[in-house]
């Protein structure tokens, strides 16, 4: 038989590694936890500025991408002196 003494720095050693291990995977876990907690919040807070503006009559961008480009160009075009063309991409 062979003494335990063999065993114990490859079992503790084996021990650490699983520990580390299962940190590790915890804290992925919690930092995705966070991520994604965080996305349903700026969501959330989205929604309800768009809810804001719906009952305050503004109109609704379909698309919040194009609608700041939009604003971009309609801004350089007041500075420039030109006036700004409305264009509709509803496809209604």
């Amino acid at each position: 038989m062979p003494p335990a003494t063999a065993k114990t720095p490859a079992t503790l050693r084996e021990k650490m590694f699983w520990a580390l291990i299962g940190t590790l995977a915890v804290g992925q876990l919690i930092a995705f936890w966070m991520l994604c907690s965080h996305q349903v919040s700026e969501a959330q807070a989205r929604e309800a500025t768009l809810q804001g503006q719906r009952l305050a009559g503004a109109p609704q961008p379909r698309d919040g991408h194009a609608a700041l480009a939009a604003t971009e160009n309609n801004a350089q075009m007041a500075s420039s002196g030109r006036r700004p063309t409305q264009v509709n991409f509803s496809l209604r």
